[in-house]
């Protein structure tokens, strides 16, 4: 699993040594053709900014599973994951982001990076709580088929 330290570290290389995005999604293709392509193509009701934010919370997400040396989910693992993420979200309504930071387990690194990036604040002022829940069920179902959050919700 990944530790804070690790994931810090992931962190502030992309933002020491800033690489396009689209480059970025190129060259994990090449690993993560199925990851990249349900990532990258899909229809969730954002912002041309929330989209970019997500895609940039996405290659967080590919970087720790590269550096886990973790293999590429198969579509129907993505599907299921995502559907999963989705039933406990819609359980949880109204309350919904906030209702799963209270699910997500206090070692689950990755899990509390992803609520911690979706919570809207004066630093994201264009994160709409739509987006931020869409963003959360994709890049969350996406961590779950990679094995690198609890699978026990």
């Amino acid at each position: 699993m990944i530790t804070e330290e690790g994931l810090d570290a992931i962190i502030t290389s992309l933002e020491t040594r800033p690489v396009e995005m689209e480059e970025f999604y190129e060259r994990m293709s090449d690993f993560y053709p199925t990851a990249v392509g349900w990532l990258t193509d899909r229809s969730d009701p954002l912002t041309s900014e929330e989209e970019d934010y997500f895609l940039y919370l996405g290659m967080i997400v590919l970087t720790i599973a590269a550096d886990q040396d973790h293999v590429d989910p198969q579509p129907e693992q993505l599907e299921k994951c995502e559907e999963k993420v989705w039933e406990q979200i819609n359980e949880d309504h109204p309350k919904s982001l906030e209702a799963q930071a209270d699910k997500v387990d206090d070692d689950d690194v990755v899990g509390i990076f992803l609520i911690d990036a979706l919570h809207s604040d004066d630093e994201l002022p264009f994160l709409t709580p739509p987006g931020a829940l869409a963003g959360f069920a994709r890049l969350h179902a996406l961590s779950k088929a990679f094995k690198l959050v609890s699978t026990q919700n």
